[in-house]
């Protein structure tokens, strides 16, 4: 699941005021994570060791950071290993005070809960950030939500809250007791607002009715309605079922500007279906992605012209319709043990959007949530007056307070080994917004270190977060994280 982005596309992270505090959990005088919270206050970092949590917690409007030891390193054994459990009882996560996306929960196993709304985690009138998580069996059936049981991983109403690298797995939306309907097995978007749902792999999840006389089972991996103008893409959208329709995604609109895009929607019971009610004819924009075996048909509620690959093609030279989705076997590396990383001959290698940010690699965008990495290559050097290649090396020590060290190191071409080359390091927020330029001059080819004190370019200290530095060069460019603890 680790997954080295560009930098603006990374861990998004709060960047707190210096005067912050970090609770840890448990410590001496916090034993449960909701006691982390209630503590803490905005711009806070709430941080829990591993273990397994059986609580039902609520952020309490609060604009603070939730997170495991991820945080550091981003090892995912930190997200396997810090669980909140539901208990099968209620939603496991709550944002339901008008929280924003300084509002973040990070790095946790989130399972067993059980609302009709937002069995894992539910947003009301909220828009949190919700990132590398694990959220997975979980079930939305109940009668809270009148009629309908809407949500199974997570749910979001009247909200834009942002939902990227995360995991959904096996969760549900199950009628039962003649509720009308079941919707959203992993993810549920409704009312107003435009949730972003990007980089995630939506697996295994369902929307299914076991009792209603009448009932109806739609978007088993994501459903999103009404005026809910929703952005989904770079999701690996697999194996979901839905008992009516849209088994990979179901859209019922009432306002255009839905955009779907470098998606693979595949192996689900049916790939997408787009409804209007009477008077209404909106539809998404549906464009590069790849649709393959799902068992109903790949499109319901479009134009015959989507999915006719005789076309033409995209840019990777693959078949595709008018709006460059293909139709092709993503050729997934390991789908017996659930492994969705793209094998180097897939067809969603460089199949994205042109327009899209270019993969780390500085490549197009690959189709799904786990881009391919083209093997590293020199720089062609004909003139031999460019840098065979640069190296940048981790800061240290990370996390910081209050001064770090990064170390690079600028190797010169094979007949021109003293020549200066145009050389930038500067330190980017989880915003992308400049805040530090390091170096920003000619350099001759040998090993440097840089210290960067937590001052941004007018002298002023920076508060604690994650922090991006990143070395630029003409044909060259690298970014790495570092963590700065006031």
């Amino acid at each position: 699941m680790k997954k080295t982005v560009m930098f603006l596309a990374l861990i998004l992270l709060l960047l707190s005021p210096a005067f912050a505090k970090i609770y840890q959990v448990p410590s001496a005088f916090i034993a449960t994570i909701q006691g982390g919270i209630n503590v803490a206050k905005d711009g806070d970092t709430v941080l829990v060791m591993p273990g397994t949590y059986y609580e039902n917690i609520n952020f309490k409007g609060k604009n603070i950071l939730l997170t495991s030891n991820f945080i550091f390193g981003q090892d995912t054994n930190a997200i396997h290993n810090t669980i909140i459990d539901g208990k099968d009882t209620a939603s496991v996560v709550i944002f339901n005070s008008k929280e924003g996306p300084s509002s973040i929960i990070l790095g946790f196993t989130v399972r067993h809960g059980w609302n009709s709304a937002g069995g894992g985690i539910l947003c009301y009138d909220s828009s949190p950030r919700i990132t590398y998580n694990i959220i997975k069996e979980n079930v939305a059936s109940s009668f809270f939500w009148p009629g309908a049981s809407v949500g199974g991983g997570i749910f979001c109403y009247n909200s834009s809250a942002i939902i990227e690298y995360n995991n959904l797995i096996g969760n549900q939306a199950v009628s039962t007791d003649g509720e009308i309907f079941a919707a959203g097995g992993g993810v549920f978007c409704s009312g107003k607002g435009s949730p972003i749902i990007r980089y995630n792999l939506i697996a295994f999840n369902q929307a299914r009715f076991d009792f209603g006389f009448m009932g109806l089972g739609t978007g088993g991996g994501i459903f999103n309605g009404e005026s809910s103008i929703a952005y989904i893409y770079n999701n690996t959208i697999v194996g979901n079922y839905a008992d009516e329709s849209g088994g990979g995604i179901y859209i019922w609109n009432f306002l255009s500007g839905t955009k779907i895009f470098n998606n693979i929607i595949a192996f689900n019971s049916d790939g997408i279906n787009a409804r209007n009610n009477p008077g209404y004819t909106f539809r998404p924009a549906l464009t590069y992605n790849d649709f393959w075996e799902n068992e109903n048909g790949n499109f319901v509620g479009f134009t015959s012209d989507v999915g006719d690959t005789t076309w033409g093609f995209n840019l990777n030279g693959t078949p595709c319709d008018s709006l460059y989705n293909i139709i092709r076997d993503p050729l997934f590396a390991d789908t017996a043990n659930f492994d969705f990383h793209l094998l180097a001959n897939s067809p969603c290698i460089d199949a994205g959007d042109p327009k899209s940010p270019l993969d780390p690699d500085s490549t197009i965008a690959d189709i799904g949530a786990f881009y391919y990495p083209h093997t590293p290559t020199f720089v062609k050097d004909d003139d031999h007056n460019t840098p065979k290649r640069f190296e940048l090396s981790q800061n240290y020590p990370n996390p910081f307070n209050p001064v770090t060290t990064i170390p690079f190191t600028v190797y010169g071409s094979q007949f021109m080994v003293h020549s200066p080359i145009h050389t930038t390091l500067k330190v980017y927020n989880i915003l992308g917004q400049l805040v530090r330029t390091l170096v920003d001059e000619e350099k001759t080819p040998g090993k440097y270190e840089i210290n960067w004190d937590g001052n941004d370019d007018s002298g002023k200290d920076v508060g604690s977060g994650i922090y991006f530095y990143q070395l630029r060069t003409r044909d060259y460019t690298d970014t790495k994280k570092m963590v700065l603890l006031r």
